[in-house]
């Protein structure tokens, strides 16, 4: 179907061509390559006959790309009513490149991704819902643009669900990963409340790894961001490592370093804030 409507889209411009080549006088038929060479001819003898056949030209091509554009876009919207995003985004990242001067394909195309991560945590799943997300964010990375609000906001929602999920399974290591990872989502985010949220999913971190029984993994985790940010990590209490650290010494002592799982902490997934 995509590749019919293509076609049909380059017939279409021909057939105009041609219409608009037989308004300017070139004609078609048996004679059409003498015609053809009298019209290069004329346009280059006649006076002032050339710039009008160059405008003609002109007028050819830009009335074949607005077509062009017409019948890409047509057929998204069609996808779209029906339903069929999925397909929407592959014909719009399909055509983009032949539409370089069209800017708004690409702010459409932002749009669908965001839809897509709505629409998985809206139905309940979760685990499309977060690749969907990761998607959209490989999507922005890729253009060096960083997330929009929209985006971040859905990340957000993305990682606490998913954090909230697997603490009801008993899981808190599991569930403190994913704080984890909204905490270097939206640590440097665009707004206040994205920042505080990270700082909050942090702490959740924290308090999750010693439910678990291992503080040494929690204080593990306070190097590992201040190491990451290059600084303190925001809204962390001055007491908070202190405590962990006394924490950890304890179960040390008391389990060596097993029991409490305050032995060496399993290295952290990321290494790096982006």
């Amino acid at each position: 179907m995509r590749n019919l409507l293509i076609v049909l889209g380059i017939a279409i411009g021909v057939a105009l061509i041609g219409v608009l080549l037989h308004a300017l006088g070139v004609g078609t038929g048996p004679r059409r390559h003498a015609t053809l060479r009298s019209f290069v001819s004329q346009s280059r003898s006649t006076q002032g006959g050339g710039p009008w056949r160059l405008i003609g030209v002109l007028l050819i091509l830009v009335v074949a790309l607005m077509l062009f554009e017409i019948g890409v876009l047509v057929h998204a919207w069609s996808l779209h009513r029906k339903g069929q995003w999925e397909d929407e985004i592959s014909w719009l990242e399909t055509m983009q490149p032949w539409l370089p001067w069209e800017r708004g394909v690409d702010s459409q195309l932002d749009r669908l991704y965001r839809e897509r991560v709505r629409r998985d945590l809206d139905s309940g799943q979760l685990a499309p819902a977060v690749q969907s997300f990761r998607l959209a964010r490989t999507r922005a990375m890729e253009r060096k643009r960083p997330l929009d609000r929209e985006l971040m906001a859905l990340g957000i929602e993305c990682y606490t669900q998913a954090a909230d999920h697997v603490e009801k399974l008993g899981q808190l290591s599991a569930a403190a990963d994913w704080d984890d990872s909204l905490f270097v989502l939206a640590v440097r985010g665009p707004e206040p409340h994205h920042r505080f949220a990270a700082s909050a999913a942090f702490m959740e971190s924290l308090d999750l790894r010693v439910r678990d029984g291992k503080p040494c993994a929690a204080l593990a985790r306070i190097e590992w961001a201040k190491k990451g940010l290059g600084g303190e990590v925001p809204g962390l209490p001055a007491e908070a490592e202190s405590d962990l650290k006394a924490q950890c010494d304890t179960a040390n002592r008391h389990g060596g370093g097993k029991a409490a799982g305050g032995g060496a902490a399993s290295p952290p997934r990321r290494s790096s804030y982006r």
